[in-house]
């Protein structure tokens, strides 16, 4: 579902502010990195993720895809799209 307005978001993705480079099954954007640590009912542990416009994905992205983020290596075990032209991609570390 979309909410039917059209926002330009680069600037939430400007690479001077927030965001950086990566790579999203070999297509580079700017995206928002997030390597933080999260903590759910008991659970500990690190959830990256990355946060991006979704018109700049590539097309049929799916789980399993390779992405690097901030010198690592990562594959996407979810897509996330808000409707509203956001994307978030959770992403399994491979390596680096």
């Amino acid at each position: 579902m979309t909410l039917g307005f059209e926002e330009d978001l680069s600037p939430f993705f400007a690479e001077q502010e927030f965001a950086e480079p990566a790579t999203v099954a070999g297509i580079t954007l700017s995206a928002i990195f997030d390597d933080g640590y999260q903590e759910d009912v008991e659970i500990e542990g690190v959830k990256p993720q990355l946060t991006c416009q979704s018109a700049d994905l590539p097309p049929g992205l799916a789980d399993g895809d390779a992405v690097t983020a901030a010198g690592k290596s990562y594959t996407v075990a979810g897509i996330r799209p808000d409707g509203s032209g956001v994307t978030f991609i959770d992403l399994e570390y491979v390596s680096g």
